[in-house]
């Protein structure tokens, strides 16, 4: 649901300029965030395109800033980060895009480095997690977070996307990994202005 409200408002969008085309992805994310999953993805977009925004070409170098920014945001908008999520996916992404061999490579190239290490980072989440282990699932978040990156390397090749895996056997209650929650609802805020210190900010609220 989120990224399908980023999609809407591309095709929505009048941007005459990368940065206003960066600056309503931005909006678009934060707006239209579903689910625990969906406001960690639209944190990471957000990092992500405010980096991409800023110039008229991508290469690895700006690949690497905009996927470190991603992660970056995702774990400060997360009171307290947990490992084997798709907090750690993104992380690894971001890592490997770092990799002095990987910020050399063109951008096709690069972002099969990147989707690579992220299908290996969702792999190993079982072993982070006890519930997901427990389960014998890996983190959906993050499976679903590669999977967009696929879609993006696979537009950049012209390559079909793979095809959707059959589903072999019935989801269980057992396989929801969800904590109980003391709290029975969540209440969401959106502030909004010029200049604002989040770090003040945050430490206020």
């Amino acid at each position: 649901k989120t990224m399908e409200g980023i999609v809407a408002e591309l095709d929505r969008s009048d941007a005459a300029t990368t940065a206003q085309l960066a600056a309503d992805v931005q909006r678009a994310a934060t707006m239209e965030a579903k689910g625990n999953s969906g406001v960690i993805l639209s944190t990471i977009v957000r990092g992500m395109a405010r980096v991409l925004g800023e110039g008229t070409q991508v290469d690895g170098g700006v690949m690497a800033e905009a996927f470190r920014a991603g992660a970056t945001s995702a774990y400060q908008a997360v009171k307290l980060p947990v490992e084997g999520t798709m907090l750690t996916v993104i992380r690894e992404m971001a890592e490997e895009s770092e990799l002095p061999d990987v910020r050399a490579l063109p951008v096709v190239e690069s972002l099969a480095r990147v989707v690579a290490r992220g299908d290996d980072a969702v792999r190993r989440t079982p072993d982070m997690l006890d519930k997901l282990r427990e389960a014998g699932v890996v983190d959906a978040g993050g499976a679903g977070l590669v999977e967009l990156v696929r879609g993006v390397l696979h537009e950049l090749t012209g390559e079909p996307l793979p095809d959707v895996p059959e589903v072999t056997q019935e989801i269980t209650e057992e396989s929801i990994h969800h904590e109980e929650s003391e709290y029975r609802y969540c209440t969401v805020f959106v502030v909004e202005g010029d200049a604002l210190d989040l770090d003040a900010l945050h430490a206020s609220l």
